[in-house]
């Protein structure tokens, strides 16, 4: 699941919340609960499925850029079949879904994917007055992992399968592994970079919007600052930095325990959107899984 993860995770201004914890804790589940129940497994009785799910709440942004925050519970599901097709869930008050195809697996993997993306309904923050409902939209993704150790080195890039959804590219490093018999933690970045048309879609504020919001503080309302106003077309670059810190702990047999906490800041140019009205994005959430 970590194509799906990394091309997610590339995508999630467009989500717009629970994608990051999501997609983070369905790849961790798939990736060690899931597999050390997979090899027991193959020891009693052979088997073309494995995977887990469970529940996950999470604490975040109304929406990527957002001052408001929401609290959010979604279904975990990530399965694997002969550990070539992988699929998994996430989630942002509607759901969202990954689908991927390993090519290659090994020290350097590679794989192709589909991940959709939830709508963005104007009424999720104050800050979307006047922007209209946003669909949502399908991105394919193609995925690079070099595995050394305990880290893992990533590449994904997602291509939005809707004209106006551009293009992101994430680069990843990981590190991670048992610190305690029952205990596992691992520690993470990626860099998002994306086309002006990706950051359009997510930040962008036509002429058009920019009218119709200033009309909205005429007639007075209270939603939009004064500062709401102004137009923004951003061009390509950097869309964010993230890091990510997560532990696993071992119930008993294939349950697990997860939390997470991720914090992701927006760069310079992508914040002088009048959509973003905080640079920084601060993601929490604990989780139950089960394996199989």
């Amino acid at each position: 699941m970590r194509a799906i993860t990394n091309a997610l995770m590339a995508s999630r201004s467009s989500s717009a919340a629970l994608v990051v914890i999501t997609s983070l804790v369905v790849g961790a589940t798939i990736a060690t609960p899931a597999a050390s129940a997979h090899a027991q497994e193959q020891n009693t009785r052979r088997t073309n499925w494995h995977g887990a799910v469970g529940l996950v709440a999470g604490s975040l942004e109304s929406y990527y850029g957002a001052d408001a925050r929401r609290t959010l519970g979604a279904p975990l599901i990530g399965i694997a079949y002969k550990d070539r097709l992988r699929l998994g869930t996430t989630a942002s008050g509607g759901l969202g879904g990954g689908l991927e195809f390993v090519l290659h697996r090994g020290t350097v993997g590679a794989s192709l994917g589909l991940t959709g993306v939830e709508p963005r309904p104007e009424d999720r923050a104050d800050g979307l007055a006047g922007m209209d409902d946003r669909s949502g939209a399908l991105f394919g993704t193609v995925g690079l992992v070099v595995r050394g150790g305990p880290a893992k080195a990533t590449a994904t890039t997602a291509v939005g399968l809707r004209h106006d959804a551009g293009v992101a590219q994430t680069l990843g490093l990981e590190i991670g592994g048992s610190i305690l018999p029952r205990l596992t933690a691992s520690i993470g970045g990626v860099v998002t970079f994306a086309d002006r048309e990706n950051l359009m879609f997510d930040f962008g504020v036509t002429e058009e919007q920019a009218a119709r919001r200033r009309e909205l503080i005429a007639a007075g309302d209270g939603r939009l600052r004064a500062s709401d106003t102004t137009t923004h077309a951003p061009k390509g670059g950097v869309k964010e930095v993230r890091g990510t810190l997560q532990v696993t702990y071992a119930l008993r047999g294939p349950w697990r325990a997860i939390a997470l906490v991720s914090v992701g800041q927006l760069p310079d140019r992508v914040s002088e959107s009048p959509l973003a009205r905080k640079r920084r994005a601060v993601a929490t959430a604990v989780g139950v899984t089960y394996g199989f």
